[in-house]
């Protein structure tokens, strides 16, 4: 069972930073103490880790996110590697700006299983699970093709076969595709509120069943997510989600996991941190007791009283694009910032200068420390 978080790539938006062809930034790894306090006190058991090929093959890198990922769940993570742009005429920032996903095929066969290799190089001894290509929609219906070049890939990169996860067709959605082409390992899947785009929870839940139902003693829900500000599809969406579960666990065929997208703290309405953002999170939350390894799901949702708004940041100096960008560089900082000394950031921002300058990264960040 998994209660965990999608770790996202934190450049550009959280929706297509994952799509950019050079290496991976993880601000995790430079405020680790922040987000280690906030997956823990989340509950979170693993971690989804997004790679790419050209940060898979960067050792260091992995070195380190794997001794983050040890540190926060103990090592349990799922390790899933990310399509990259090929359009030559438009540069990484335009393309994330149109929000492209790139072409949902593998680029090259061949340096793909080199990257996987690389990847497997770090993780070998560990418990990871291995995403072979996230959400192929390149591939249209063609489930054959698609699972004989995720096999060539896992034969090149000497991968084993049990720990590795093939996406359902198109969005992850088609998992009984893949398993109908002769699949017979473990198989990720994805949900969102926009694959209906319904406020009717029974909507979800038959689609959700549907999807899954006849493999889902195989499924481990890779990603999932919603609008943490909760507009009525998305409540509608995660209920669902949770009366598919229930129902298919009543009759013995539990899904393996789920991995909400995600835990970057970016201030967008999917960031798990946001103060803005708590009702939903508590849903969220809600939702993964079902994959814990203790507690049941809980007979009905929390309510969760709404905040009132934060202040906005003042502090504007001439490095920072935004005041909150500012304060956001400052509440991190170990060296000249709120950490410095060993302080806490909730000791920072009892700081005159804090209340004056960055109260509203105190109001959504610091409180969260108590």
């Amino acid at each position: 069972m998994f209660r965990g978080v999608n770790l996202a790539p934190t450049r550009g938006n959280s929706n297509t930073g994952s799509f950019v062809r050079d290496q991976y930034y993880w601000s995790y790894l430079d405020q680790q103490e922040w987000y280690l306090s906030r997956l823990r006190s989340f509950r979170v058991q693993s971690l989804r880790i997004p790679v790419n090929v050209v940060t898979a093959q960067n050792t260091t890198a992995l070195l380190r996110m794997r001794s983050f990922a040890e540190r926060a769940t103990g090592g349990r993570v799922v390790i899933v590697m990310f399509d990259s742009y090929t359009d030559t005429s438009r540069t990484d920032e335009e393309l994330m700006a149109a929000y492209s996903h790139g072409d949902g095929k593998v680029n090259s066969v061949s340096e793909f299983a080199a990257a996987w290799a690389a990847a497997h190089a770090v993780f070998r001894e560990t418990s990871a699970l291995y995403e072979i290509f996230n959400e192929p929609f390149g591939y249209g219906s063609n489930a054959r093709e698609y699972v004989r070049e995720m096999e060539r890939i896992i034969a090149l990169a000497r991968l084993p076969r049990e720990r590795c996860i093939l996406d359902g067709l198109k969005y992850a959605e088609n998992v009984k595709g893949v398993a109908a082409a002769g699949w017979d390992g473990l198989l990720g899947y994805h949900y969102y509120p926009f694959y209906l785009k319904t406020s009717e929870e029974w909507r979800h839940e038959e689609r959700m069943y549907s999807d899954i139902s006849p493999v889902a003693d195989r499924v481990v829900i890779t990603e999932f997510g919603a609008d943490l500000r909760l507009r009525g599809e998305d409540v509608a969406c995660i209920r669902g989600m949770a009366a598919a579960v229930a129902r298919l666990r009543g009759e013995g065929r539990g899904v393996l996991g789920a991995y909400q997208w995600h835990g970057w703290h970016n201030h967008d309405n999917y960031d798990l941190w946001d103060s803005e953002n708590r009702e939903g999170a508590e849903l969220i939350s809600w939702f993964l007791e079902g994959f814990a390894d203790e507690p049941p799901l809980p007979p009905s949702p929390p309510s969760v009283p709404p905040l009132a708004p934060c202040p906005a940041d003042t502090w504007s100096p001439s490095w920072a694009e935004s005041p909150m960008a500012a304060c956001d560089v400052w509440a991190f900082n170990e060296r000249w910032g709120a950490l410095q000394g060993g302080r806490t950031l909730a000791e920072a921002c009892g700081l005159q200068w804090a209340a004056k300058n960055c109260a509203g990264t105190c109001c959504r960040d610091a409180l969260k420390e108590t």
